[in-house]
């Protein structure tokens, strides 16, 4: 699965599994919090800080059957299958000691409401950091299409497929 920045959640369904895949860069909440009325500066600030030097994955990787979902991978078991990858190197998330506290709380509101907006999905939608930036270089640029980036998560044991990609 490909596809470019404006392009920031992929989806898969392949037998009777699912995966998703949304990139959340930190121009995301630039954009969200200038549609939302009543939003203090204050807020747009303290988020803006909060996400400046991180891109967040949320990832979810789930078998479902007619009833419903039956079987949500956790969080280790989604990250053995899922790599980010710029130029060619692979990016390691951040460790979760080494993520601020701002954003972990930021981060811990979103899982409710990805929740209640999503239900058993959203539920087992699972938040990875990653740097904005490595080696003192933005690992992506939206205003600079060069390069190539993409996000991959096995659709099948053994494949894997890029579900976000920056050409």
């Amino acid at each position: 699965m490909r596809a470019s920045p404006k392009h920031r959640q992929q989806m898969t369904v392949a037998r009777e599994e699912m995966n998703v895949v949304w990139w959340i860069p930190p121009e995301y909440w630039d954009l969200t919090l200038k549609e939302r009325q009543g939003v203090s500066a204050q807020t747009v600030e303290e988020v803006r800080t909060a996400f400046r030097d991180y891109q967040v994955f949320a990832l979810v990787r789930v078998k479902m059957s007619l009833n419903g979902l039956v079987e949500m991978q956790s969080k280790e078991e989604l990250l053995k299958h899922a790599r980010f990858e710029v130029g060619g190197r692979t990016i390691a998330p951040v460790a979760p000691d080494k993520v601020p506290v701002a954003l972990q709380t930021m981060l811990g509101a979103m899982k409710p409401m990805l929740s209640g907006a999503l239900g058993q999905l959203g539920q087992s939608m699972e938040l990875v950091v990653y740097p904005v930036s490595q080696d003192h270089r933005q690992l992506i640029d939206l205003l600079k299409p060069r390069g190539r980036s993409s996000a991959r998560s096995d659709v099948d044991a053994g494949q894997s497929s890029p579900a976000s990609e920056n050409e």
